[in-house]
């Protein structure tokens, strides 16, 4: 019977966490006014994924949800700490592409290193009230920092001061709200098995981040550490992952064993 409840339980917040994520963003509350004030609605999010390899030169995704029409912007992206062993090499003309991104049919594109531990990013489109990119979510472009040898801590992957998502006619900007996120490559045993945002603490967020991921909504990248994925130590990501860590956070399911 208690097995059963348990398996009720679950198949509830999973249904709250379906209906929460189907909810959006009203797009026709996007149309400005003449004088560019736009309504909260409008805002975009800028977020920093977890690198997606380890290879020599690491993948950091940088995305972008928009409920409205955007015409280009300009960003900054600034390593925290380029003594650990990852940095910005000066001149590089692979540090940035669009490849596998929402556009890659910007007018003008562009990217300069300014030092070892931040790159400008940017792209114009043609103007003229002319939409570039649509309102959706999803990668807006990578940064390729190098890697000096073995890379084992974390360092905060952050924004830099001043960033701009511009409407289509360019004269314009929208409220951003910004997203952090961490560089890490390989595991790391301090964090917590199943801890799939990363946040250092295992909790519901993880349970409903992991849900999201195998839906194909939230964006998670396990960098080399299927750990933080993988609860029940099967070798793979997958919804007996997100019933196990919740019927622990619920205090009727097995602890999860330490990361490697």
């Amino acid at each position: 019977m208690g097995e059963r409840q348990t398996m009720r339980r679950i198949a509830g917040i999973l249904v709250v966490i379906v209906v929460l994520m189907s909810a959006g963003v009203d797009a026709q509350n996007c149309n400005p006014g003449q004088n560019c004030l736009y309504p909260p609605e409008a805002n975009v999010t800028i977020s920093i994924g977890s690198p997606c390899d380890s290879t020599e030169i690491p993948s950091i995704p940088i995305y972008l949800e928009n409920p409205c029409d955007v015409g280009g912007f300009w960003m900054q992206i600034v390593l925290t700490n380029t003594g650990a062993g990852v940095y910005f090499e000066p001149g590089d003309t692979l540090a940035a592409d669009t490849v596998g991104s929402r556009n890659t049919g910007w007018g003008n594109f562009f990217f300069n290193v300014l030092n070892s531990s931040t790159i400008n990013v940017g792209a114009i489109g043609p103007g003229g009230n002319q939409p570039i990119l649509p309102p959706g979510d999803g990668l807006l472009f990578t940064v390729h920092p190098r890697k000096d040898g073995q890379v084992d801590d974390c360092q905060l992957v952050r924004f830099g001061a001043m960033d701009y998502v511009y409407d289509p006619s360019g004269y314009c900007s929208y409220g951003i709200n910004h997203e952090n996120g961490n560089l890490c490559i390989g595991c790391d045993s301090s964090w917590p098995r199943g801890d799939a945002n990363r946040s250092g603490v295992l909790n519901i967020a993880d349970v409903i981040a992991l849900f999201s991921y195998l839906r194909g909504g939230t964006r998670l990248c396990f960098g080399g550490c299927i750990c933080t994925g993988d609860y029940n130590d099967s070798g793979a990501i997958n919804i007996a992952d997100v019933i196990a860590m919740f019927a622990y956070l619920k205090g009727v399911g097995d602890p999860p064993v330490p990361c490697d």
